[in-house]
C-alpha cells in the first residue's frame, strides 16, 4: 500500500496511525519527516502541533498551529486548537478570536 501513496503520505499515514495508538513520540518523528521531505504537506503543521499538545510541548504546538493556520488560514481545527493553547497560557485577548475561528 505505501508504494502506491509516495513516502511522503505513507509517513503522514504512519503518524496518524501512531497518534491513534497513543505513541506521541513516534508520530512526532513521522510528521517531522513529512515536514522535512515536503514542508508544504497539507495537514502536517496541524497533525503535529496536536502530537506537541499531548506532549505537553505547548510553545511547539502553538509554532506548529501558526504555521498551519499561515497554509490554511481557514482551519477550523488550528484555530480551535491554537485559541485553547493561548487561552490556557492565559493570553485570553489573543485565543478568545482564534479560539472562535475569527483571526484578526
Amino acid at each position: 500500500m505505501f508504494e502506491t501513496v509516495g513516502p511522503v503520505r505513507a509517513q503522514f499515514l504512519i503518524g496518524k496511525a501512531n497518534v491513534e495508538a497513543l505513541v506521541f513520540p513516534q508520530a512526532e518523528e513521522s510528521f517531522s519527516e513529512v515536514l522535512r521531505l515536503d514542508p508544504d504537506f497539507p495537514g502536517a503543521h496541524l497533525e503535529l502541533g496536536k502530537v506537541y499538545i499531548s506532549l505537553r510541548r505547548n510553545d511547539d504546538a502553538m509554532r506548529e498551529l501558526e504555521l498551519a493556520l499561515e497554509a490554511n488560514p481557514g482551519d477550523g481545527d488550528a484555530s480551535y486548537f491554537l485559541g485553547s493553547l493561548l487561552v490556557q497560557e492565559s493570553r485570553e485577548a489573543e485565543g478568545f478570536p482564534t479560539w472562535s475561528g475569527r483571526q484578526s
